[in-house]
């Protein structure tokens, strides 16, 4: 007797079950292996995140930081009347408060977009200008210059401060916002 070839649908009745365990073993593998890399690629994200906010944080914290010194030099120079020694104690808080601003905006430099780059940089250069402007009216105070001096000093003191300073803090600060949320 020859046997008959049995037909594909046949033999799909026949080991159905077979057939079923062996697709959802696969897919129970599949699922397995796709959990682990977007679970991979979510803890580098958090990480990732978790090493932003630090940065912005500490990035902050020197800003705040030198802000407050320039402040304090500013209303010396506009204000009082002290020694040398008291604007060099001064001007030595300045340059270490620089250089900590300095080093943390390049380091969060790294985890922004071109917009906040560009926010944070102007920025830095409206800090800069207070210190400069501070600076150059204490050196020419006595100088037949000064009355030039001494109009940025009240520009630096009615305008940059209140005014600039805080509306690109602002202004940053939303950008960052929306990367956090």
């Amino acid at each position: 007797m020859i046997e008959e070839s049995k037909k594909w649908y046949e033999i799909i009745f026949e080991h159905w079950t077979q057939i079923v365990f062996i697709l959802g073993s696969i897919g129970v593998v599949f699922t397995a292996i796709m959990n682990w890399f977007y679970k991979k690629k979510e803890i580098r994200f958090s990480r990732l995140q978790e090493n932003k906010i630090i940065e912005i944080k500490d990035f902050y914290k020197s800003y705040f930081n030198l802000e407050t010194e320039i402040k304090k030099y500013y209303f010396q120079v506009e204000f009082g009347a002290h020694s040398e020694e008291i604007f060099n104690e001064i001007r030595s808080k300045i340059s270490i408060a620089t250089l900590d601003f300095e080093f943390h905006l390049r380091v969060v430099r790294l985890f922004m977009n071109d917009n906040q780059i560009e926010l944070v940089e102007k920025l830095s250069k409206k800090i800069e200008e207070v210190r400069k402007n501070a600076s150059l009216f204490l050196i020419y105070k006595n100088q037949p210059e000064r009355k030039t001096y001494s109009e940025k000093l009240t520009e630096t003191g009615e305008k940059i401060i209140p005014v600039e300073l805080p509306e690109l803090l602002k202004k940053l600060e939303d950008e960052l916002k929306k990367d956090i949320i």
